[in-house]
């Protein structure tokens, strides 16, 4: 580094002695004082060559220099448009997808236990008809509500149940049911009868023609009238009658009606007063004929009517 200024002061020098006519000479160092002009130029002229390599030594450094000045800053451009591009991509993208909770469990209805009911106290019950007569089997009936029934024991019951003996009953019967022994009374009364409990005339009875039929009638003061029709076993009558108790308001008679079996006995137990929307029924135990004892009620008497009908209990 030293030779090159020392070069370089040497050449300032002579340019300035060869400009500078009258001026004072300039006094050289030691060292080029004894310097041919050749060797002056030598060393200028090598001196010149190495400023020119060191120029462009200089310019290719700075040429270097400026491509990777270049190159930062195509490096910082690079970098600041990946980072606009992760923001633009990060700003754009949708948000994470987030599940949504699980419902709350919610068990399974039970019903509470309902335990069953507890099986019934043991008990029993009976059935008779209300109306038997002497030579025709009756049949009753006993049920055990749960269990097994015993063989009944009856109280104030016909002796023999297939020929009963006339008479009126209040009937109880005992019998186990189960594992227990219990009681129970028949319902209402029973009242058996013989062929000759009753009188039928044998004249002056009407006969109805027709099931169906309206039939008028007439009853004197404290008279009697009689009507008839045949039945058949286990067949269902129904009778019906208008009067002045019970019926359309046209008539004058307020009448009772009484049921009797042809030679055995009666099928009701008592006087029958309302036949108009209660109609005496008649379930036929035999293959026989029905016979209706008509009277009236103290001065009630006049006009009614009367009519049957069979397995229809609808009032013609």
């Amino acid at each position: 580094m030293r030779s090159i200024f020392c070069l370089l002061f040497v050449i300032l020098a002579l340019i300035f002695a060869c400009t500078s006519d009258g001026y004072d000479t300039i006094v050289l160092p030691a060292s080029l004082q004894y310097m041919s002009s050749s060797e002056v130029s030598s060393s200028s002229y090598a001196y010149s060559s190495s400023l020119e390599e060191q120029s462009s030594s200089s310019e290719e450094f700075s040429s270097s220099s400026e491509e990777q000045s270049s190159s930062s800053e195509e490096f910082s451009s690079s970098s600041e448009e990946l980072s606009s591009s992760s923001e633009i991509s990060s700003s754009s993208s949708s948000p994470p997808y987030i599940p949504p909770p699980d419902p709350p469990y919610v068990p399974p209805y039970v019903p509470p236990y309902v335990p069953p009911p507890p099986p019934p106290t043991p008990s029993i019950s009976c059935s008779v008809p209300n109306i038997g007569y002497e030579g025709t089997a009756i049949t009753p009936t006993v049920t055990c509500n749960n269990g097994t029934l015993g063989t009944p024991t009856w109280t104030n019951a016909p002796a023999d149940w297939n020929n009963p003996t006339p008479g009126t009953y209040t009937i109880s019967v005992e019998a186990t049911c189960g594992s227990l022994t219990r009681t129970a009374t028949c319902n209402g009364t029973l009242r058996t009868y013989s062929a000759s409990s009753v009188t039928i005339p044998t004249n002056g009875v009407i006969l109805f023609n027709t099931a169906g039929a309206w039939v008028n009638g007439n009853i004197e003061q404290d008279g009697v009238l009689w009507y008839k029709f045949n039945v058949e076993k286990d067949e269902t009558y129904y009778v019906w009658w208008n009067d002045k108790d019970a019926g359309d308001d046209s008539q004058q008679a307020d009448i009772y009606v009484e049921a009797y079996y042809a030679n055995r006995g009666p099928i009701t137990n008592d006087k029958l007063d309302r036949g108009w929307d209660n109609p005496l029924k008649i379930e036929s135990l035999f293959n026989s004929t029905v016979y209706l004892k008509i009277t009236h009620y103290e001065n009630d008497f006049g006009s009614f009517r009367i009519v049957y009908k069979i397995d229809d209990d609808e009032r013609p």
